[in-house]
């Protein structure tokens, strides 16, 4: 099962390029980041992101992941926010 806050690690990384800076965004430490995808990479039984100079890069399994947590994760922001409108309107029955 894939769980949320591990596909928001692994979006932070591929948007921002690096654990710390995906740290930074979601307000956590590297170290709980890095976490998050180590148990995100043995949840799908493959390696997602691997070492690079300094930093990190995503595999080829990493970024098709990211792209699909990417929707994932529009789709819960696009639902939040249909609640919170609904939440102003009078009951339709």
């Amino acid at each position: 099962m894939l769980h949320f806050e591990r596909l928001q690690a692994l979006h932070a990384v591929s948007t921002f390029g690096s654990v710390t800076g995906a740290a930074g965004a979601l307000r956590l430490t590297p170290s709980a980041v890095s976490q998050q995808l180590s148990k995100l990479q043995r949840d799908v039984g493959q390696r997602l992101i691997e070492p690079y100079g300094r930093g990190v890069r995503l595999t080829p399994a990493g970024a098709l992941l990211a792209t699909r947590a990417h929707a994932i994760l529009s789709e819960v922001e696009n639902a939040e926010s249909e609640l919170d409108r609904q939440r102003g309107e009078p009951n339709a029955r």
